[in-house]
Protein backbone atom coordinates (compact mmCIF):
# COMPACT_ATOMS: atom_id res chain seq x y z
CA UNK A 1 0.00 0.00 0.00
CA UNK A 2 1.45 3.30 -1.04
CA UNK A 3 1.87 6.06 1.71
CA UNK A 4 -0.07 9.07 1.24
CA UNK A 5 1.95 12.54 1.54
CA UNK A 6 0.08 15.02 3.72
CA UNK A 7 1.63 18.07 5.42
CA UNK A 8 0.31 20.90 7.93
CA UNK A 9 1.38 24.21 7.65
CA UNK A 10 -0.48 26.29 9.63
CA UNK A 11 -3.50 24.76 9.89
CA UNK A 12 -3.60 23.69 13.38
CA UNK A 13 -5.85 27.02 14.54
CA UNK A 14 -8.25 26.32 11.02
CA UNK A 15 -8.76 22.86 12.67
CA UNK A 16 -9.74 23.77 16.18
CA UNK A 17 -11.96 26.74 14.87
CA UNK A 18 -13.56 23.99 12.91
CA UNK A 19 -14.19 21.71 15.48
CA UNK A 20 -12.69 18.75 13.68
CA UNK A 21 -9.35 17.04 15.05
CA UNK A 22 -6.93 15.79 12.61
CA UNK A 23 -7.88 12.11 12.64
CA UNK A 24 -10.48 12.90 10.38
CA UNK A 25 -8.71 13.10 7.57
CA UNK A 26 -5.70 11.21 8.17
CA UNK A 27 -5.44 7.50 6.97
CA UNK A 28 -2.78 5.06 9.42
CA UNK A 29 -0.88 4.52 6.24
CA UNK A 30 -0.44 8.67 5.97
CA UNK A 31 2.96 10.37 6.23
CA UNK A 32 3.01 14.06 7.73
CA UNK A 33 5.04 16.84 7.62
CA UNK A 34 4.60 19.89 9.64
CA UNK A 35 6.59 23.08 10.35
CA UNK A 36 8.76 23.61 13.56
CA UNK A 37 6.74 26.20 15.35
CA UNK A 38 5.38 26.71 19.11
CA UNK A 39 2.54 24.54 19.01
CA UNK A 40 4.94 21.61 16.79
CA UNK A 41 5.03 19.20 19.98
CA UNK A 42 1.38 19.30 20.61
CA UNK A 43 0.62 18.42 16.78
CA UNK A 44 3.16 15.81 17.11
CA UNK A 45 1.75 14.39 19.84
CA UNK A 46 -1.86 14.70 18.35
CA UNK A 47 -0.75 12.90 15.33
CA UNK A 48 1.63 9.92 15.78
CA UNK A 49 -0.65 7.51 16.88
CA UNK A 50 -3.13 8.27 13.64
CA UNK A 51 -0.45 7.83 11.23
CA UNK A 52 2.87 6.34 9.94
CA UNK A 53 5.41 8.96 10.60
CA UNK A 54 5.01 12.56 11.62
CA UNK A 55 8.08 14.40 10.70
CA UNK A 56 9.13 17.66 12.02
CA UNK A 57 10.46 20.32 9.80
CA UNK A 58 13.56 22.56 10.51
CA UNK A 59 11.48 26.03 9.54
CA UNK A 60 15.01 27.57 8.56
CA UNK A 61 16.52 25.12 6.50
CA UNK A 62 13.56 24.74 4.67
CA UNK A 63 13.15 28.11 3.25
CA UNK A 64 17.15 27.72 2.43
CA UNK A 65 15.87 24.43 0.07
CA UNK A 66 12.42 25.89 -0.87
CA UNK A 67 12.81 28.99 -2.02
CA UNK A 68 10.41 30.02 -4.04
CA UNK A 69 9.54 33.80 -5.50
CA UNK A 70 5.94 33.53 -4.41
CA UNK A 71 5.27 32.66 -0.71
CA UNK A 72 2.09 31.20 -0.09
CA UNK A 73 0.85 29.17 2.51
CA UNK A 74 -0.57 26.75 -0.37
CA UNK A 75 2.89 26.42 -2.04
CA UNK A 76 4.62 25.73 1.11
CA UNK A 77 2.26 22.93 1.69
CA UNK A 78 2.58 21.55 -1.58
CA UNK A 79 7.29 22.51 -0.74
CA UNK A 80 6.62 20.58 2.17
CA UNK A 81 4.87 17.93 0.96
CA UNK A 82 7.09 17.28 -2.14
CA UNK A 83 10.29 17.61 -0.07
CA UNK A 84 8.49 14.50 2.33
CA UNK A 85 7.87 12.67 -0.31
CA UNK A 86 11.39 12.72 -1.62
CA UNK A 87 12.76 12.37 2.07
CA UNK A 88 14.44 15.48 1.74
CA UNK A 89 12.91 17.43 4.91
CA UNK A 90 15.30 18.29 7.19
CA UNK A 91 13.99 17.03 10.33
CA UNK A 92 14.63 18.11 14.33
CA UNK A 93 14.30 15.71 17.30
CA UNK A 94 11.32 15.45 19.24
CA UNK A 95 12.51 15.68 22.26
CA UNK A 96 10.33 13.07 24.60
CA UNK A 97 7.91 14.63 27.22
CA UNK A 98 10.02 14.65 30.53
CA UNK A 99 12.70 16.81 28.44
CA UNK A 100 10.05 18.89 27.24
CA UNK A 101 8.96 19.81 31.07
CA UNK A 102 12.25 20.28 31.92
CA UNK A 103 12.71 22.61 28.65
CA UNK A 104 9.58 24.40 30.24
CA UNK A 105 10.32 24.46 33.97
CA UNK A 106 14.29 25.72 32.70
CA UNK A 107 12.41 28.78 30.14
CA UNK A 108 10.44 29.43 33.00
CA UNK A 109 13.28 30.14 35.40
CA UNK A 110 15.56 31.85 32.99
CA UNK A 111 12.21 34.75 32.60
CA UNK A 112 11.50 34.94 36.32
CA UNK A 113 15.84 35.53 37.12
CA UNK A 114 15.54 38.06 34.00
CA UNK A 115 12.45 39.74 35.38
CA UNK A 116 14.44 39.80 39.11
CA UNK A 117 17.27 41.34 37.33
CA UNK A 118 14.79 44.20 35.37
CA UNK A 119 13.79 45.15 39.26
CA UNK A 120 16.79 44.86 41.03
CA UNK A 121 18.50 47.15 37.91
CA UNK A 122 15.02 49.89 38.14
CA UNK A 123 15.62 50.10 41.70
CA UNK A 124 19.40 51.15 41.26
CA UNK A 125 18.91 53.56 38.81
CA UNK A 126 15.80 55.06 41.08
CA UNK A 127 18.65 55.25 43.67
CA UNK A 128 21.06 56.85 41.49
CA UNK A 129 18.68 59.46 40.34
CA UNK A 130 17.97 61.19 43.32
CA UNK A 131 21.94 60.56 44.46
CA UNK A 132 20.77 58.00 46.96
CA UNK A 133 22.63 55.47 49.00
CA UNK A 134 21.64 52.30 49.68
CA UNK A 135 21.67 51.43 53.66
CA UNK A 136 25.17 49.34 54.23
CA UNK A 137 23.88 46.24 55.87
CA UNK A 138 21.46 45.68 52.85
CA UNK A 139 22.26 43.67 50.44
CA UNK A 140 19.42 43.78 48.77
CA UNK A 141 16.63 45.87 48.23
CA UNK A 142 13.79 44.40 48.13
CA UNK A 143 13.17 42.91 51.49
CA UNK A 144 10.07 43.18 53.84
CA UNK A 145 12.24 45.37 56.19
CA UNK A 146 13.33 47.42 53.63
CA UNK A 147 9.40 48.81 52.87
CA UNK A 148 10.22 51.58 55.93
CA UNK A 149 13.45 52.81 54.49
CA UNK A 150 11.59 52.87 50.97
CA UNK A 151 8.21 54.66 52.09
CA UNK A 152 11.09 57.16 53.73
CA UNK A 153 12.18 58.45 50.71
CA UNK A 154 11.08 61.90 48.75
CA UNK A 155 9.76 59.71 45.32
CA UNK A 156 7.32 60.63 43.23
CA UNK A 157 3.99 59.17 42.80
CA UNK A 158 5.45 58.03 39.33
CA UNK A 159 8.34 56.36 41.02
CA UNK A 160 6.39 55.09 43.57
CA UNK A 161 4.48 52.63 40.97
Amino acid sequence: MATRTLCWHHAVSALRRSGHGPGEHLFPSDAVVLEASTNAWEMYDRLTPLVTSVTVAHSSTVKLLASARIKTDARDTLKLAQLLAARLVPSVWVPPHNVREIRTLLSHRRRLVSQRTQAFNRLHGLLQRHNLKQPEHQRFLTTVTDDAWWDQLPLTLAETL
